[in-house]
């Protein structure tokens, strides 16, 4: 396992707590707003926002695992699991071009839904 860099960008620290890029944000702007009351602990630096590994591990009461492990890291049998995310999509994508939505007009919920919880699933089993 690598060593964890001492600072993190918010978009590691939400991988490594596992919640989403805007959430992490939020919790990192309320934690300048409340002068480090409440959210994630973090540093501006210039423009950018920073978090210290060494305060997000004491946040998270234990150790950072290091890298993230996201379900692009993930590896089955040298095959990239986004292998079969880009299978599922082919699926879903209209033949229109870029640009435009994955998947066409006419294509109801209930069959989007289906799709993308086959997509779950698939990810979830390797």
């Amino acid at each position: 396992m690598a060593e964890v860099p001492d600072l993190l960008t918010v978009e590691e620290a939400a991988s490594v707590l596992r919640i989403g890029r805007t959430l992490a944000y939020q919790l990192a702007q309320e934690w300048i707003a409340t002068n480090g009351n409440r959210g994630i602990p973090c540093r501006r630096v210039g423009r950018l926002l920073r978090v210290p590994s060494r305060e997000l591990a004491e946040f998270m009461g234990g150790p950072i695992t290091w890298p993230p492990v996201t379900p692009a890291a993930m590896v089955d049998d040298g095959v990239v699991v986004w292998g079969v995310v880009r299978r599922h999509v082919g699926l879903l994508t209209s033949s229109r071009g870029a640009g435009r939505r994955p998947w066409p007009r006419t294509a109801s919920a209930r069959h989007r839904a289906a799709l993308l919880d086959s997509v779950r699933r698939d990810l979830m089993w390797r």
